[in-house]
């Protein structure tokens, strides 16, 4: 009788798989340049925040460097237990973080050069600069493409004559979808009550189908 594999064969078996584990077991560590009104209260709510978007997000979120102009400035939110990165170059190429959150602001420098760095040294960008975007949004786009990264944004920007925007997740990012199923053999998969991963995929199938919109995009959040 075939015995199963061990812990190290199946790791070894599923590098790719190991490695997702691993990153999602610790957190996402957030690098943000840009602490005025919209930047300071960023860093605020995700510290306020932590345990629910954890339990949401499958992942903990925690802010781990900050980038500004005045590191003496007073804010309301305590900075000065994180890493300062007086350049907000740097800390968009910092090893220390995995995502870059741009709060700069203006369609130049440093804002441009930041996130076009971070995404070159292959980091996920968030940015609510709508004159980067609406400037430089399609080459920036185009170098995120090419390192497999993500360019996000809430704000709108305009691409040719268009309203481009990042909406939906504000729609429907509360909600919970919780579904149940009876245990059974495999063989059972082709009965009209085959399991609750069927029914959900079958649920989250059917919004995209109905409730879907030219130009909008939906994506489900962590599945259990």
């Amino acid at each position: 009788q075939r015995r199963p594999p061990g812990e190290a064969a199946l790791n070894a078996s599923l590098p790719h798989q190991a490695d997702d584990w691993a990153a999602m077991a610790s957190p996402l560590k957030i690098g943000i340049a840009g602490l005025g009104t919209v930047g300071g209260a960023v860093a605020r709510l995700l510290e306020q925040q932590r345990e629910a978007l954890a339990a949401r997000c499958g992942r903990a979120i925690e802010v781990v460097a900050v980038s500004a102009r005045s590191r003496s400035k007073r804010r309301d939110f305590d900075h000065k237990r994180l890493r300062w990165v007086a350049d907000p170059v740097a800390l968009a190429t910092d090893r220390g973080i995995d995502v870059f959150v741009e709060l700069i602001g203006g369609e130049g420098d440093p804002a441009k050069a930041a996130v076009a760095a971070a995404l070159a040294a292959k980091k996920s960008v968030v940015t609510a600069n709508k004159a980067l975007l609406a400037r430089h949004g399609t080459a920036l786009a185009t170098v995120a493409e090419k390192n497999h990264v993500a360019l996000d944004f809430e704000a709108l920007a305009m691409k040719g004559g268009r309203d481009m925007g990042s909406i939906a997740r504000r729609s429907s990012d509360s909600w919970t979808l919780i579904a149940s199923g009876r245990t059974g053999h495999s063989s059972g998969v082709g009965r009209p009550d085959y399991g609750a991963i069927y029914e959900l995929a079958r649920i989250i199938d059917a919004f995209r189908r109905e409730v879907g919109e030219g130009g909008l995009e939906e994506h489900p959040g962590p599945r259990l």
